[in-house]
């Protein structure tokens, strides 16, 4: 795998972070991170979910158009309520400038997390080494690459949509369009991006976990409770 095909990936898995972000932000704005290590996960679950479901009722195309249309849905939406509720939970823009160390910290866990996992998978990428279910999961991903619309088309079964729970590949599908390479470069790129989202969520949840237990030790009543500052290093949060 090319350096230039990891970083593209890398920045398109980004752009979901901030697409998610305004979201997260809002609805999980009692966490101390306000949701920001489960963003990246949250922009590509929506925009996926809004892609399949828009496919699935003929009213988005599963081309590049209309996942930058379900990109924008989940980001107007998110802005919209983030501005209705700004009085109430603060400015995105203050709670960085605040707690970027916790920010980058994630940031950096989550190119490690993928760098690494890539780095495992370009020494190891031969599909017949996976075995497993590997052959059914690209042949998916193919098949819904060449649809339009859902059910995407058998790659079996001629004429036949997919009898078969394949939402997960959707999302997958969507990455390998926006980053323009190809099915087989791109699958190899799948399993390290879910490992770095796990890995960021375990993080976060982590992180949230120990800031909550330090924000009830250092107050006297739950109504006196507060936002502290999650600026949380890796080993921190592990102790």
């Amino acid at each position: 795998m090319e350096i230039g095909s990891i970083f593209i990936w890398w920045l398109i898995l980004f752009v979901f972070g901030l697409v998610g972000w305004p979201l997260a932000f809002t609805l999980l704005r009692h966490l101390p991170d306000r949701g920001f290590a489960l963003a990246r996960a949250m922009g590509l679950l929506l925009v996926g979910y809004i892609l399949w479901l828009g496919a699935t009722f003929r009213l988005l195309q599963n081309s590049i158009g209309g996942i930058l249309a379900a990109m924008v849905i989940v980001m107007a939406v998110g802005l919209i309520w983030r501005r209705q509720q700004a009085r109430e939970n603060g400015s995105m823009l203050a709670w960085l400038k605040q707690e970027w160390r916790y920010a980058l910290t994630v940031e950096v866990l989550f190119g490690l997390a993928f760098v690494a996992w890539v780095f495992f998978k370009a020494h190891n990428p031969n599909i017949e080494t996976a075995g497993g279910e590997k052959w059914m999961e690209i042949a998916f991903i193919n098949g819904i690459l060449r649809s339009d619309y859902f059910p995407p088309q058998d790659p079996w079964l001629s004429g036949f949509g997919i009898s078969y729970y394949y939402f997960g590949y959707v999302m997958m599908a969507a990455l390998t369009q926006l980053s323009g390479l190809i099915s087989t470069t791109a699958f190899n790129l799948y399993v390290p991006t879910l490992f770095a989202l796990t890995l960021t969520a375990a993080f976060g949840l982590v992180a949230n976990m120990v800031a909550l237990y330090r924000r009830s030790k250092n107050t006297e009543s739950a109504s006196e409770l507060t936002i502290p500052q999650p600026m949380l290093t890796l080993p921190a949060a592990l102790t």
